[in-house]
């Protein structure tokens, strides 16, 4: 069984059925699906919509989390607010869970997104861009990092490669997810923990997804 995790805060005025019905398409080939949805420090509806979804297929799980940590525009601070639900959420796994697809709520995946990344070697990210008036550019700089700890902004080859860390959207086996704590540095502390053990991770450039311009903000 593979669980798409998501979590969501103060979206249901941001598309939320459009990115409730994207994430739900997606299938993998002879694996079973589960969505499990964390909602955390929300003050709009966004729980009770998806509590709606969830009313009609079992195979929806929503949660909520809140951190009793203050609304902040310190970057560092909404990481670590999104940080705690999120590792709130993968102490829920459960033990007959084989893999765990982290999908950022807003992003835009293909539909067959999970056999892209099961295709190779794992944990895996899959490749965000987003388009803007400039151009189309690599969209997520902060999380993703080369071997040495900097910041990638280009893919080196047209083939999954080896990083110390990454973002937005991957997929791992749900041990090494299960029961994590995430600090400020949120997807990237995670990848640090696997890093100390031993654990090898990669992204893959040819599996594009896309961070929607108008669910962005520029920080």
């Amino acid at each position: 069984m593979i669980s798409l995790m998501s979590i969501w805060r103060n979206d249901a005025e941001k598309q939320i059925h459009q990115r409730v019905e994207h994430l739900l398409a997606k299938q993998a080939y002879c694996h079973t699906m589960r969505w499990d949805w964390a909602v955390g420090d929300s003050t709009d509806a966004t729980e009770e919509i998806l509590r709606e979804y969830a009313a009609y297929d079992e195979r929806i799980h929503v949660s909520r989390f809140d951190t009793g940590l203050p609304e902040s525009d310190v970057i560092e601070q909404r990481r670590l607010r999104s940080a705690t639900t999120a590792s709130d959420l993968l102490a829920t796994i459960p033990e007959d869970l084989a893999f765990v697809c982290w999908h950022e709520s807003d992003l835009r995946s293909p539909r067959n997104v999970i056999d892209l990344l099961l295709a190779g070697s794992l944990p895996c990210a899959a490749w965000p861009i987003i388009k803007l008036p400039t151009g189309t550019q690599f969209y997520d700089f902060w999380a993703y990092r080369d071997l040495g700890g900097g910041h990638i902004f280009n893919a080196p080859d047209n083939q999954r490669f080896e990083v110390s860390a990454f973002g937005s959207l991957w997929l791992a086996q749900a041990e090494l997810m299960r029961g994590r704590r995430m600090n400020e540095e949120a997807c990237v502390s995670l990848c640090k923990q696997w890093r100390s053990e031993g654990v090898r991770l990669w992204a893959d450039p040819r599996i594009i997804v896309e961070q929607p311009v108008d669910l962005w903000e520029a920080r």
